[in-house]
């Protein structure tokens, strides 16, 4: 009888369980659904990618008014995560190793289930954010590419806000693909008569010493996103970059890596946008080297084309890519010839 009354539940614990096992029954979201493209859809995109022929691009010559068009294609990107178990059973873990195992007086004893009702309305506040680019529109839908790493393992909800938008005027945006292992992902989201404008796409293998732009929405200390987004600016110093987890596409020869910039990336500017001084788009900005100063890095934005048209069935002619297999039809031409020579030689 002894045994069977040290094991009777107290209370307190009785009280942690209940709240645990309404943690566990809330705190499950589903993901969100993805959404799909109509063939009208499919078409507009493949012509809109197809109509874009990057070019070297030449400098613009007012540093001001390039910045003021760029951030017209920048978009903030944020996932307003469910509370669940896990979130919620470390703040639960932490109070009661604070209340119960240190030493408590009276008062924080009492105030425990307050303690673990407030830790599961904390857990419900926490936002990702990140930046994402207005790559091109149709009938007034926004098609936004970002980092996969931005939304998150199966976001439940996804936001985004365009330029010219208010700093609450948010509007629901739908996961059309996303490809964790080169870290990109594809929105769709209303436009909403913003001003917001598509940015142009630049070529695959920019040449090196180029000066670029990293456009995105940073993190502040204050947590709250800032009513626009900010540039900085550095040279592009590599594109054969290979780091983990990101991967080239499958049978993609050039380029052969990702892009180097000495321009600051900062928490928040995922998923932004590496333009050259012209404007165009050249790679989706996707990780910066930890504890450095100036080693950034992107995402060619013609490897995301490429993807995106591979797994949506776009079918896309790859623009400055060199994939497996490809020939070059003048060497090809030239050896023809070289044959025909030969031949009446003989």
């Amino acid at each position: 009888m002894r045994l069977l009354a040290s094991l009777r539940p107290s209370p307190l614990s009785s009280l942690v369980c209940l709240v645990a096992a309404l943690a566990l029954c809330c705190g499950c979201a589903s993901p969100l659904p993805r959404g799909s493209l109509s063939p009208d859809e499919r078409d507009a995109l493949r012509a809109s990618f197809e109509d874009q022929q990057p070019t070297s691009g030449e400098p613009a010559e007012d540093l001001v008014e390039l910045v003021t068009r760029v951030r017209r294609g920048i978009v903030l990107v944020e996932v307003p995560q469910a509370a669940t178990f896990g979130a919620y059973l470390g703040k639960l873990g932490g109070a009661a190793w604070q209340t119960l195992v240190e030493f408590p007086d009276l008062g924080e004893l009492l105030n425990l289930p307050w303690t673990l009702a407030l830790g599961w309305l904390d857990v419900q506040g926490v936002v990702l954010q990140g930046s994402g680019v207005l790559v091109t529109d149709h009938e007034g839908q926004g098609y936004v590419l970002t980092n996969a790493h931005v939304l998150g393992e199966s976001p439940a909800r996804i936001r985004v806000r365009f330029d010219g938008a208010g700093q609450d005027d948010y509007v629901p945006a739908e996961l059309l693909w996303s490809d964790r292992r080169l870290d990109a992902a594809l929105l769709r989201a209303p436009l909403k008569g913003s001003q917001a404008k598509p940015l142009p796409l630049g070529v695959a293998k920019p040449e090196l010493g180029r000066w670029t732009l990293v456009a995105g929405y940073p993190v502040r200390g204050d947590a709250y996103a800032p009513p626009y987004p900010s540039v900085t600016l550095g040279v592009l110093s590599s594109w054969d970059v290979e780091i983990e987890p990101f991967q080239r596409p499958p049978k993609v020869l050039e380029p052969p890596g990702l892009l180097q910039t000495e321009a600051a990336i900062n928490p928040g500017n995922s998923g932004g946008a590496l333009l050259d001084l012209s404007g165009q788009v050249l790679g989706i900005v996707c990780s910066r080297l930890a504890d450095s100063d100036g080693i950034g890095f992107a995402i060619p934005i013609q490897w995301a084309i490429y993807a995106i048209g591979r797994d949506l069935g776009i079918s896309l002619r790859p623009l400055g890519l060199t994939l497996i297999g490809d020939e070059d039809p003048d060497a090809s031409q030239e050896d023809e010839e070289d044959e025909e020579d030969e031949e009446d030689e003989e």
